[in-house]
């Protein structure tokens, strides 16, 4: 099973939830799904990509995550360090 289809087991069409469902439960099962592939995040609805938790995890995973999260996690300053330390590319999708 590969990393996106897995939240899938957890929460049948897990990146449809949308801001009605940003439940705790909900967000957890978007953590869990970029916790294991960074890529995840692009899937996920608005109000996850502006969750600095999920949004941290993601670019943890994988520095790509950085282009999908919301404007004002661009310009966090721990997360796009965490991003460019894993590849420098990672600027082009920092805020100003």
């Amino acid at each position: 099973v590969d990393a996106i289809s897995r939240p899938a087991m957890m929460h049948p069409r897990w990146w449809e939830l949308s801001e009605s469902d940003s439940t705790e439960a909900s967000a957890e099962v978007v953590l869990k799904s970029v916790q294991s592939d960074g890529h995840a995040l692009k899937l996920a609805p608005k109000i996850f990509r502006e969750n600095r938790e999920i949004v941290l995890a993601a670019v943890r995973q994988h520095w790509e995550a950085l282009q999908w999260a919301a404007p004002k996690l661009k310009d966090d300053h721990g997360i796009v360090m965490i991003a460019v330390q894993q590849n420098g590319t990672a600027l082009q999708w920092a805020g100003d």
